[in-house]
């Protein structure tokens, strides 16, 4: 029974403005961190950007773990405003070719060096999804930067399959990033009701349990799991709330999907679809201002089925300089 490593990270944040955080952010901290903020000029009236360091920090973890891991997962807000610009920052890290170790021709760091020749699975999140800063949903351009890996944005789905020891472990994606603000629910003049949030689109939502059904029919004894942007739960604020969730609790409950992954918090958390559906949600991997962390989720599978599932968390230390240890979680199955 062999066991697949899937390195789950998310919420990068890339953007031309590094080393920036929004005000509003800045303030929801403790004053300390908020005054250094504002002392070194790290305070913006825009999205937070991403922390080049941290960044390269990631690179060079996810390097020394190549070997071990199997699939890379990012569950999107890939780029901090869906426009050309950071766009092509988050596509230099997500995509450039591997000069030396971890580093690309330019010395910057790249995920190439532990994600090529493997399956990477890279979903559009809500910021993605903004047009400019104005941070209108809907834009396209997201499509256009990833389309070898989100090649069918109209379908809304895309899968991935990875193969270890005659064993076979299939990742589902879905895109629930809002198409119109009205979308949003709530007062459409609050900004953080459409900023914030995604909705199930019932399309949507038949088009993973479509794609789910017709693959697993071609190969039954390939084992299925989601991932998404939004954590499907009523478990977090209403501003970051995907609307329908319960939508997805019904149809991952119905069509027996073990485990979702998903982002968009910024935070490493468990929560259970109303269904007890378990969703993991990586922390940031590269935002400035905040806690940065990614996961390493361990599957255990056995002709189709996960068994068990466990991750193990790494948190960027900055005394030491590195992603460290920061705990070990069984989510189901057996120790």
């Amino acid at each position: 029974m062999p066991v697949f490593r899937i390195a789950h990270i998310s919420d990068t944040h890339f953007s031309i403005w590094p080393n920036k955080q929004h005000w509003f952010e800045a303030f929801s901290q403790n004053p300390r961190s908020t005054l250094k903020n504002f002392r070194n000029r790290n305070i913006a009236d825009y999205p937070s950007g991403y922390s080049p360091e941290v960044a390269e920090h990631a690179a060079r973890k996810l390097f020394e773990l190549r070997d071990e891991i199997d699939m890379v997962v990012l569950t999107g807000d890939v780029a901090t405003v869906g426009d050309n610009r950071c766009l092509r920052v988050a596509r230099e890290f997500t995509h450039s070719p591997v000069e030396s170790g971890w580093l690309n021709a330019k010395d910057l760091p790249t995920l190439q060096a532990s994600a090529k020749g493997k399956p990477l699975v890279i979903i559009p999140g809500n910021h993605d999804r903004f047009k400019d800063e104005a941070c209108e949903p809907n834009g396209e351009r997201f499509d256009r930067f990833y389309e070898d890996v989100w090649p069918t944005p109209a379908h809304y789905v895309h899968h991935v399959e990875a193969n270890k020891e005659g064993q076979g472990l299939l990742c589902i994606s879905v895109d629930f990033c809002l198409r119109s603000i009205s979308d949003a629910g709530g007062p459409i003049d609050a900004s953080y009701y459409y900023m914030g949030r995604g909705k199930a689109y019932r399309d949507a939502v038949g088009r993973i349990v479509e794609r789910t059904l017709e693959l697993r029919a071609k190969n039954p004894s390939t084992a299925v799991f989601w991932s998404m942007h939004f954590p499907p739960t009523d478990r977090v604020s209403p501003s970051l709330r995907l609307v329908d969730f319960d939508l997805v609790s019904d149809a991952a409950a119905d069509n027996s999907i073990p485990v979702i992954l998903a982002g968009h918090l910024h935070e490493e958390a468990v929560f259970y679809t109303t269904r007890n559906t378990p969703i993991l949600c990586a922390g940031s991997l590269t935002t400035f201002g905040q806690a940065q962390s990614f996961s390493i989720v361990e599957f255990n599978v056995n002709g189709g089925r996960i068994d068990s599932c466990r991750r193990v968390i790494l948190r960027m230390d900055h005394k030491k300089g590195e992603f460290a240890f920061g705990g070990r979680e069984l989510i189901f199955g057996a120790r």
